[in-house]
């Protein structure tokens, strides 16, 4: 039976983020091992069968602590759980599970369940884990990790340069491509007046999925900006830790810009997020959006 602790990363970049902190932070607290069980994300098959979206596994170049290891299970996430209108269903515990001393489930999707704390070593656990609750017994270390990447390319090095020397940097992160809860025109514009109200010059910067549709919304609001076009070899790590560069960030309702927040390097930088986080969600935005944020309505 493992010692370590064990947790099945899903979903792109931000929500594989927030699994990787919680398993940090439940290692750290049990002084154990945190294994970070890949073979769901590196298998399309996988993937399509339990009705996910595919996504890349991202967390390979970002994995550098002590402590922590890949491991191949094959404890595939359709085996056991499924995605139900954002709830966690539990199915029987498969064979391959065996090895493990304990199944731990989020109780329900993006509210903090202290429960995990409470695990011992030996437990598979599975959730979103889409809390800022969840990273705070590591959070100095999780912030210096991820803000040192190991091989950064030209292009980042570049871009951070430019970012870190503009006065009242503004970025802007708009999700679009296949979300369905996209956030629309009215929060846009009431986050950047909130911005020019705060004083001084800004240059905008405008992170997105969709850069024709996002450049026209700036457009339409009479707002220059500069659309970040990220080189070919650039993992979207160096774009997210850009976007936590700028003095002021407004996110979308996206765990990707939430990690820019979260990661936000100047200590009197401004973070704005919508409220609600999602329309006719569960979400618990007390538990997701941290206390010195500022919120504006949708």
């Amino acid at each position: 039976m493992t010692k370590a602790v064990t947790f099945i990363p899903i979903g792109g970049l931000g929500n594989q983020l927030f699994i990787y902190g919680a398993g940090r932070s439940l290692a750290h607290l049990l002084d154990c091992q945190l294994e970070i069980d890949k073979s769901f994300l590196c298998t399309t098959s996988a993937q399509a069968s339990a009705g996910f979206t595919q996504r890349s596994y991202h967390l390979g170049d970002l994995i550098g602590a002590t402590g922590v290891s890949e491991v191949w299970l094959n404890t595939h996430v359709r085996h056991q759980f499924a995605i139900r209108r954002r709830r966690i269903v539990r199915y029987p515990v498969p064979r391959t599970t065996r090895r493990f001393r304990s199944t731990f489930v989020e109780d329900e999707a993006r509210r903090f369940d202290g429960r995990l704390f409470e695990c011992e070593p030996g437990t598979l656990a599975f959730g979103y884990f889409q809390s800022w609750k969840y990273l705070t017994p590591v959070e100095d270390q999780l912030r210096s990790e991820l803000n040192n990447l190991r091989r950064p390319t030209t292009w980042f090095s570049r871009m951070r340069d430019q970012i870190e020397s503009t006065r009242g940097a503004i970025g802007v992160h708009i999700r679009r491509g296949d979300y369905p809860d996209p956030i629309k025109y009215e929060y846009y514009r009431r986050s950047l007046r909130l911005a020019e109200d705060l004083g001084g010059q800004h240059s905008i910067f405008l992170f997105s999925d969709d850069p024709d549709g996002s450049q026209a919304l700036l457009n339409q609001m009479g707002v220059d900006g500069q659309l970040i076009d990220p080189a070919q070899d650039s993992p979207d790590i160096e774009s997210l830790l850009l976007l936590s560069k700028c003095d002021v960030i407004i996110t979308a309702n996206s765990t990707f810009s939430w990690w820019a927040g979260w990661l936000a390097e100047k200590p009197d930088a401004v973070v704005i997020a919508p409220r609600p986080w999602h329309f006719g969600s569960s979400t618990a935005d007390a538990d997701l959006i941290p206390p010195n944020w500022i919120t504006i309505g949708r």
